[in-house]
Parts: structure tokens; C-alpha cells; sequence
């Protein structure tokens, strides 16, 4: 299916996917979202090779500083490690000049607690989803 979302040329990677490995969510959603966008390059930080031989943190810095857009699947654990590639990619994303609620996805699931977190995310400059489906079909609109 195709859809309008148009890489600049300037990025290296349509989406940034900022979340849990899939074995520990309670959904697919990395492989949803490579199997909405087979067209888009989509970085992964769980299918680099840089994940096992830990030489993550670069790797990941370079990829969150040349996406266009990042997905921010939230995790229901304290102190998750997308947290600081969200911040660090709002930044990159300022000093590009960009403007951020249709770049930054956040999808907060009905697991994730407590309820009083959301409300505070919400709030951020993104666009807020409760499904990673919502936040796939809204993307797609674009």
C-alpha cells in the first residue's frame, strides 16, 4: 500500500523504532510497523549487529541524529533506555530546525502504568497514540 511520507534527503533513516525488544513486549510492534512501511528505511536497534558486540551507544547516536521521524513504543519498566534516545532525538530535531509533533510518535499501550505517567507524556510536543495500529494508520496518512 502506498503511502505520502516523503524521507528528506538529509536523513539517512525514515524511523528511529525507540522501544522494547519485541520478546519482551506484549505485542509485535517493530515487525508491525516494518510490515506497514516495506518501502521506508527503518532503523532497528535490535537487528544491529552493535547490540550484541556493545558497541550500541554509537551506533545508536548516529542513527537518532539522522532519522526523520522516531517511534517511541513506551515500556512498562522504569528507566527505559528509549527514554534518553527520545530526549536526545527531540534535540537533533530542534537544532534542525523541525517541527516535532509530527516527527516524534509516542505510543503508550494499556499496559504501561501508572496512569499519572501518560498525562505527563502527553503533554510533550508529539503526537500521543494508546495503539501501535493508531499510530501506524496515522503515518500512513501523511
Amino acid at each position: 500500500m502506498a503511502h505520502n511520507i516523503k524521507r528528506n534527503s538529509r536523513f539517512a533513516y525514515d524511523f528511529f523504532l525507540a522501544g522494547p525488544w519485541e520478546q519482551y513486549s506484549s505485542e509485535k510492534w517493530k515487525t508491525m510497523f516494518k510490515e506497514a512501511f516495506p518501502d521506508k528505511e527503518i532503523y532497528d536497534p535490535e537487528a544491529r549487529p552493535s547490540q550484541k558486540t556493545g558497541e550500541w551507544f554509537e551506533d545508536n547516536y548516529h542513527a537518532v541524529k539522522n532519522s526523520e521521524r522516531m517511534i517511541a513504543y513506551v515500556c512498562p519498566v522504569p528507566f527505559a533506555g528509549n527514554a534518553q534516545e527520545t530526549g536526545m532525538f527531540y534535540i537533533f530535531q530542534r537544532e534542525n530546525g523541525i517541527y516535532i509533533p509530527d516527527h516524534l510518535i509516542v505510543i503508550w499501550n494499556n499496559e504501561v502504568k501508572p496512569e499519572f505517567g501518560m498525562q505527563v507524556v502527553e503533554r510533550y510536543p508529539s503526537k500521543f497514540f494508546r495503539t501501535t495500529q493508531k499510530a501506524i494508520d496515522f503515518l500512513k496518512g501523511l
